[in-house]
């Protein structure tokens, strides 16, 4: 009879005990997933389409990203949804958290890095615009200025014209690939 009572106060504390460290631990990692992934620097990780979430918490590891290799695995089986996770490139900030981190990846939020940036000022004629493509490396001024009177590519622009003169709108142009005069 007293053997029972206290094999009963025991599981009675065991379970007690087991359910504070599982209350404390599932409040640690909840709280992990706010906390700063980088203290110092920007990190580029490519999720390949068809892998899976262990190699990606592994991948974090390895760039210091987490403490664990088996981490951000999972905080994201408890706080997340793997399955709407996209395939792509993306980067990681000094500001990101693993929550604002897994928010880009389930949002598709690929990181494209801009390698070639264009400012077309307010009056700028298009032998302006060609120069400045061609002192950028970006094809030769006597090709763009062909182009732009070139009325088989005016016609796949949809644009009723017979030069391009007036429609390359004042502006700072993005590429994330090196683009050709015809772009």
């Amino acid at each position: 009879d007293e053997m029972l009572k206290l094999l009963v106060r025991l599981v009675f504390i065991l379970f007690i005990t087991s359910a504070a460290l599982l209350y404390w631990g599932h409040n640690e990692l909840k709280s992990w997933g706010d906390n700063k992934l980088s203290q110092s620097s920007e990190h580029q990780i490519e999720i390949p389409r068809g892998s899976n979430l262990r190699t990606l918490s592994e991948s974090l590891h390895k760039l210091g990203l987490s403490e664990h290799p088996r981490l951000y695995q999972i905080w994201v089986r408890l706080f997340s949804d793997y399955s709407k996770f996209q395939a792509g490139n993306y980067l990681i900030t000094k500001d990101d958290t693993a929550h604002s981190f897994t928010k880009k990846i389930i949002n598709g939020e690929v990181y494209e890095p801009v390698v070639y940036k264009l400012t077309i000022p307010e009056g700028f004629t298009l032998q302006k615009i060609g120069s400045r493509l061609e002192n950028d490396g970006i094809g030769t001024l006597k090709n763009f200025l062909a182009l732009t009177k070139n009325s088989k590519f005016i016609q796949e622009l949809k644009i009723e014209t017979n030069t391009l003169e007036g429609f390359i709108y004042p502006a700072t142009y993005s590429f994330t690939e090196v683009p050709t005069n015809k772009e």
